[in-house]
């Protein structure tokens, strides 16, 4: 505990973010619209299952069409927003039709516009968000005025635009007005307050205003305490948030205790082996680890670990978070060798990722599987280690390194790695030597 490459890992591994693959279609599906397989594609633009899980992007959009309530691009069974390339279409239709019939220039184009931006921000396009969110504004601000409620939802929305893009500057600016529209017309404790001062918070914590960040989720925890009960999902989550602050502050047991309620909760809502609960598991064994409690810590991470194999298998990319510190933890409860296993799978993962695992993530786990294995900066073991590590690839690839640009890069991304590992290695060594 409080290695340089504990430290390392827990900074890399809160970067890993991953979502659930969405589900192929089996050889019996058929489209929830026309009821046939047809030739074209079917897909899951949201989460219906069963018989009502897939649809042609044709149908979905001429069932759209037939509706003609252009606002509504919510499924009509699960009234969740479409996703994907169907939810960017669906959004575009209805900006179409809204401007033909209602005026380009209308309240109801700002709304369009408003969920046309959101949809390719549902696809990962940030920049196509900020543009559709910044004419629906000019269009809400000259219709409404510039203080209406109605600007505070797009104000939050085109600022986590402007978040996703590095300005969190404008983000914060942008929610801050947002939240004194909402404040003044609402009150400041209003239930409809909360997601506003929870966004604020998110941007002053990216700014480096960890206490402002604290009190505003005080509040915004204040406020869903009084409304939903102490009890709630929504409750777990801003437990969560303001966990992992109070934690960057160094108020560790406080943290741990919010992190504990909001386990307890996940676990009674969403069942011990929820998916939901990976990232608190992760996030309180190792603020555990910190605390000194390294029993606890592998105990917390390797249940994160189980139903991320029970879910998905046991190589699936999110694993490649949170092994590197399980290895951690069973090295200090054990021997060095004993985090050689969760280091190997970690390589790996984070090798059949590619452009998921940075070099640093790389390096890192080969710097300290080479500890593990107690051959500190020696540079033939690193080579033999890379040596393995390309085979260990060609294997799960099931084909030949060559001739591939994509394998190719992987190749590059390791070698650029293992001279990373290398040098720090080597620095490490000089750096006792001197």
């Amino acid at each position: 505990r409080g290695s340089f490459s504990f430290k390392v890992f827990r900074i890399l591994c809160s970067l890993v973010q991953t979502r659930p693959a969405m589900a192929a279609p089996q050889n019996d599906s058929a489209c929830r619209v026309c009821l046939e397989a047809g030739d074209e594609a079917l897909v899951a633009p949201c989460p219906c299952r069963g018989s009502m899980e897939f649809v042609h992007a044709s149908c979905a959009l001429k069932a759209f069409y037939a509706s003609s309530r252009w606002l509504d691009q919510k499924c009509s069974i699960c009234k969740h927003p479409y996703t994907g390339c169907i939810g960017i279409q669906i959004a575009e239709l209805a900006v179409r039709a809204v401007q033909a019939q209602i005026g380009a220039e209308s309240r109801d184009a700002a709304v369009a516009l408003a969920k046309l931006g959101l949809a390719h921000n549902r696809a990962g396009n940030a920049e196509l968000m900020k543009r559709f969110l910044e004419t629906a504004l000019v269009i809400q601000e000259r219709e409404y005025g510039p203080d209406h409620e109605e600007l505070a939802i797009t104000l939050v929305n085109l600022g986590d635009a402007h978040g996703q893009l590095g300005d969190v500057l404008r983000q914060k600016a942008l929610v801050e007005r947002a939240l004194e529209i909402e404040s003044r017309v609402y009150g400041a404790e209003d239930p409809r307050v909360a997601p506003t001062l929870a966004n604020l918070a998110v941007a002053c914590g990216r700014l480096g205003e960890a206490r402002r960040s604290k009190e505003l989720l005080e509040r915004v925890l204040a406020i869903e305490e009084h409304v939903h009960g102490p009890r709630h999902l929504e409750v777990a989550m801003t437990l969560t948030n303001l966990a992992t602050v109070k934690s960057a502050l160094g108020e560790k047991e406080e943290s741990k205790e919010l992190f504990e309620r909001a386990v307890a909760i996940m676990e009674r809502e969403c069942g011990p082996n929820s998916h939901r609960l990976v990232g608190l598991l992760r996030n309180l064994g190792n603020l555990y680890g910190d605390l000194g409690d390294v029993a606890r810590m592998k105990d917390l991470l390797g249940r994160a670990v189980a139903i991320i194999e029970c879910s998905y298998g046991p190589d699936h990319r999110e694993l490649a978070a949170i092994l590197p510190n399980l290895a951690v933890a069973h090295g200090m409860l054990g021997s060095p060798s004993d985090a050689v296993p969760f280091l190997d799978r970690a390589l790996l993962i984070q090798l059949r990722e590619g452009s998921a695992a940075s070099n640093g993530d790389v390096a890192s786990t080969i710097v300290n599987l080479a500890r593990a294995r107690g051959l500190p900066g020696d540079a033939a073991f690193q080579q033999e280690l890379l040596r393995d590590a390309l085979a260990a690839v060609k294997a799960a690839q099931g084909r030949s390194l060559r001739g591939d640009f994509g394998h190719r890069r992987l190749v590059v991304v390791v070698l650029a790695a293992a001279a990373t590992a290398i040098l720090v290695v080597t620095a490490c060594s000089w750096w006792r030597r001197r």
